[in-house]
C-alpha cells in the first residue's frame, strides 16, 4: 500500500513509471527538434513541445515520478 503523502496538501501520492516519463520526454524532445529543423514556421508549437519534454524529464528525475491526487501537482517540482 502506498503511504506517501503530499507535503503541500497531505493527499495521497501515486507513483508514475519513471522510465516511461523519461522516455516520453526524450521522444517529445526529438520530435520538437526535428520539427524546428525541417519546418521552421512551426517553431512556436515545437518550442511548446520542447518545454513539455523538459518538464517530463525533470518530473522523472527530480520529481521521482510522484503525483498528488488532490492538488494535481508533482511535489518534487515545487
Amino acid at each position: 500500500m502506498n503511504n506517501k503523502t503530499c507535503p503541500a496538501c497531505g493527499g495521497p501520492l501515486i507513483q508514475k513509471s519513471r522510465w516511461q516519463l523519461f522516455l516520453s520526454g526524450m521522444i517529445f524532445m526529438i520530435i520538437a527538434i526535428m520539427v524546428m529543423i525541417w519546418n521552421p514556421e512551426f517553431w512556436p508549437l515545437s518550442f511548446f513541445i520542447f518545454i513539455i519534454s523538459i518538464y517530463l524529464i525533470a518530473w522523472s528525475t527530480h520529481g521521482k515520478g510522484l503525483w498528488c491526487r488532490q492538488c494535481k501537482a508533482a511535489p518534487g517540482l515545487r
